[in-house]
């Protein structure tokens, strides 16, 4: 499957994914791709994105601040509000634990001040937040090699990082040792980007010829390893638009990253999957 290359932005800038507060969300954030759902639906002339988070890393995202859930932003799930084709989060900037940081810091330092020893639990949340922030920076840097590389080469990196990647020369170096070790390529099938996009890809119409699985079961997505899908006020699943291989566009990537948009609720769901 091919689309139209004037409906696919491959890494687009924050500025065109974001509708505000773009510093907030480039702190948290990662945009791989956007596509307009022309591509899929021509009466629908409507951009949604892919964005990934720079906190994936060990556990889920999300995994530590219960207390901030909503109904669609859980663990290894992101909803996004869609304001005019850009994204604004769906949520309490706090789901993100690398937020507390300055509250943990200051209550930590009162405990022990005190002689509470409280200030024990507090201390592993801080080195919680301090390893999320060298997570955060090399996912960042990772991504940004990774999207230099794209813009040189035309095509994504398609294998996993052993060591976040610093540059684009590391990214070359790493794609000529792949080829050296006999590693096959084997890129996304939809513009090299995407793996799906509304269950129209090959590998997905495999799946259903070789298991036997209906279109309209695969679309429950209980057959996935997803800790939870985004449903609308009825029960039913929201809309589902495609996915990708989260690990070939930052050093700690998911395995599957699925999108789902709900155009009612102008609400779009990131939903992160490891197998």
């Amino acid at each position: 499957m091919h689309i139209s290359e004037q409906y696919i932005r491959a890494f687009p800038e924050y500025e065109e994914v974001f509708a505000e507060d773009i510093e907030r969300h480039r702190r948290h954030f990662l945009p791989i791709c956007s596509i307009n759902l022309k591509c899929l639906f021509p009466e629908k002339d409507q951009w949604v994105h892919f964005v990934s988070v720079k906190e994936i890393y060990e556990g889920t995202v999300g995994q530590m601040t219960s207390a901030f859930h909503t109904e669609w932003t859980q663990e290894d799930s992101i909803a996004f509000d869609v304001v005019d084709g850009k994204y604004r989060f769906a949520g309490d900037w706090n789901y993100f634990l690398i937020e507390q940081e300055e509250q943990v810091n200051a209550e930590y330092e009162q405990l022990k001040a005190a002689g509470d020893k409280q200030y024990l639990k507090l201390k592993k949340v801080k080195n919680q937040i301090d390893s999320l922030k060298t997570v955060y920076a090399e996912n960042e840097q990772d991504y940004e090699a990774r999207k230099q590389f794209y813009k040189q080469e035309q095509k994504v990196h398609p294998y996993s990082s052993d060591e976040p990647m610093k540059s684009v020369q590391e990214v070359m170096e790493s794609w000529q040792s792949y080829q050296e070790k006999g590693w096959g390529i084997t890129y996304p099938e939809i513009n090299g980007l995407l793996e799906d996009l509304d269950l129209r890809s090959e590998q997905i119409q495999k799946i259903f010829q070789e298991h036997g699985d209906s279109e309209e079961e695969y679309r429950t997505f209980e057959s996935t390893n997803l800790l939870s899908v985004p449903h609308r006020p009825d029960g039913s699943v929201f809309p589902y638009i495609g996915a990708l291989t989260g690990y070939y566009f930052q050093a700690y990537g998911s395995d599957w990253m699925y999108l789902f948009y709900d155009e009612s609720l102008q609400t779009a769901v990131i939903c992160l999957e490891y197998t």
